[in-house]
């Protein structure tokens, strides 16, 4: 469930205050120590997990990235 599903449903009143908390805490918890990433609107793709900042990715270098050839 995303952060938005999960607040959501609390403004709906499907989900109490602590149940809530705890699923947002849990979702915090399996994102520490994972690779995950995030999409800006503009297109940047943050990588996290890799070192202690992100990782980002503007669309131009990300380009030049994908496009370069691989080496022995």
């Amino acid at each position: 469930m995303t952060k938005e599903e999960i607040l959501t449903q609390l403004k709906a009143g499907q989900l109490t205050v602590d149940a809530a908390s705890k699923l947002l805490a849990e979702q915090e918890q399996t994102r520490k120590g994972s690779l995950y990433c995030k999409v800006s609107p503009k297109g940047a793709m943050s990588l996290y997990g890799l070192q202690r900042m992100p990782v980002t990715l503007y669309v131009d270098p990300m380009g030049a990235a994908v496009e370069f050839p691989p080496t022995s």
